[in-house]
């Protein structure tokens, strides 16, 4: 698709849209982790891919980019290095809506995903909300901080049951999903353990869960994390985020990102205390089905 100044091109191989995107987007690697990461992850491991990917880039006359990525039945992610560019997010709407794309969200620095979200509501005539708004933090050094009673070990598949309860428990308090496919789930799950990326904190018996993913050139991603109610405010979660992102640097990564809801300002305060430092947010939007 194309105007008088710029071109819409989709992708079906996530190497044809990294060559594009991969250089811009390590230009700032922290704050666009989540879009590289994912297509990373696409291109290293296209077979486990549940639907085929949404891949498109607009780039105009004098080589601005606008990007949008989505993994159904996740939503829509967003890049822009213009301030507001209108003209090409009209496009990948309307390349999308001609296609029959459902988006149950869509997801980017604020001001982005807020003007896709209204350009997206006004073409299909439904109504939209702020689902959640994040923070991203990067960390380069971790502080010192006061370990819990207790140690780290890798998640393994005798503790299937258990992360996969605990992973529905933070969907539905830190996401909202109030309901998932529960089969997908546990293959998602079974996936993740199977790849050594779900750590718990033992203290007798398992307390608190973290992940990595989404690795990227210089960076990890830390999440999800999560502590059952009843086990928390003993540093447990704290912890865990800080001994998973020492052995994260210690291994060679040049820095560790996590993303916080902006709504919850003791997770916020963990954080910073064990050397993340913000870099940037973003903010999703639900749309009405």
């Amino acid at each position: 698709m194309t105007t008088a100044t710029q071109t819409l091109c989709t992708y079906t191989s996530a190497t044809d849209f990294l060559a594009v995107m991969q250089p811009r987007l390590a230009d700032h690697e922290a704050l666009y982790g989540l879009m590289l990461g994912i297509a990373l992850r696409l291109q290293a491991h296209p077979e486990r891919i549940e639907r085929p990917p949404y891949l498109a880039t607009v780039i105009d006359a004098a080589d601005g980019c606008t990007a949008a990525l989505m993994t159904p039945p996740f939503g829509l992610v967003l890049y822009s290095d213009q301030a507001v560019p209108q003209a090409a997010l009209q496009q990948v709407a309307q390349h999308l809506s001609k296609h029959g794309w459902t988006l149950p969200t869509v997801n980017g620095v604020p001001h982005l995903s807020a003007a896709f979200a209204h350009i997206w509501s006004q073409m299909q005539g439904i109504g939209y909300r702020v689902d959640v708004e994040e923070r991203v933090f990067e960390l380069r050094k971790v502080e010192p901080v006061r370990y819990s009673a207790g140690a780290m070990r890798l998640a393994t598949m005798a503790d299937l049951d258990l992360v996969v309860q605990w992973i529905v428990a933070f969907n539905q308090e830190a996401l909202g999903e109030t309901a998932s496919d529960p089969v997908a789930t546990l293959q998602r799950v079974q996936v993740r353990i199977t790849d050594q990326t779900f750590f718990l904190w033992e203290d007798s018996k398992p307390v608190a869960l973290a992940g990595i993913t989404r690795p990227t050139p210089e960076g990890m991603g830390v999440g999800p994390v999560y502590t059952p109610p009843e086990r928390r405010g003993r540093g447990y979660a704290t912890s865990l985020v800080a001994q998973i992102s020492q052995q994260l640097l210690a291994s060679g990564r040049q820095f560790c990102t996590l993303f916080t809801d902006l709504a919850n300002p003791t997770s916020n305060s963990i954080y910073q205390k064990i050397g993340y430092r913000p870099v940037g947010d973003y903010t999703v939007y639900r749309f009405e089905q």
